[in-house]
């Protein structure tokens, strides 16, 4: 899964920073980007992450997912700025969950149910939260967010890899981080 790639990156990351110093993998993309588009060749792309050199700790199939996924144009190029923006948008994605979750907290606890709270998120009534309904629901509670830290908020709780988060998701979403024990008002559906 995404979230768990990213994961392995991060810790990476550090790992390396803590022996050679920081590591801009966006820099080491950017070297092969022949044309100066900000696009690389994917199997430049996949040489770097995997590369002994940087200890990604990434299988094949970890790079051959990054691919697809930041290839937007499906032409055989990746986007390695959209990449660098999905790796440093995790660093905002602790503190923005604990803002939404007191946010659903607060609204629970006001008498509204946990599937009222989805319901008025979910602008366009089709039983998912898109990308489109977190920015705008997340805007309205003063937080603006990059398309990437949506994204990597989605990246998270999107355990069927639907893009979206479904009610499930939701519940994980809102529930993640409170004590054992203690449990929000679901309602029905």
């Amino acid at each position: 899964e995404i979230g768990a790639i990213h994961a392995r990156i991060l810790k990476a990351l550090k790992k390396y920073e803590r022996s050679k110093g920081k590591l801009d993998l966006k820099h080491e993309l950017s070297k092969y980007d022949k044309r100066r588009s900000g696009h690389v060749e994917s199997k430049d792309f996949k040489k770097v992450l995997l590369s002994s050199k940087y200890k990604l700790d990434l299988s094949e199939s970890d790079a051959k997912e990054l691919t697809k996924r930041f290839d937007r144009n499906r032409d055989g190029y990746v986007d390695y700025d959209a990449f660098a923006h999905w790796l440093s948008a995790a660093d905002d994605i602790a503190q923005i969950e604990k803002k939404v979750q007191h946010y659903i907290r607060q609204l629970t606890k006001v008498g509204r149910d946990l599937r009222a709270v989805f319901n008025s998120f979910d602008e366009d009534r089709d039983d998912r939260l898109s990308r489109s309904d977190l920015r705008h629901t997340f805007e309205s509670l003063g937080l603006t967010l990059s398309d990437a830290q949506v994204g990597a908020i989605i990246d998270k709780y999107d355990s069927d890899r639907s893009g979206t988060i479904e009610w499930d998701e939701f519940q994980k979403m809102a529930n993640a981080g409170k004590e054992t024990g203690r449990r929000a008002t679901t309602g029905s559906h």
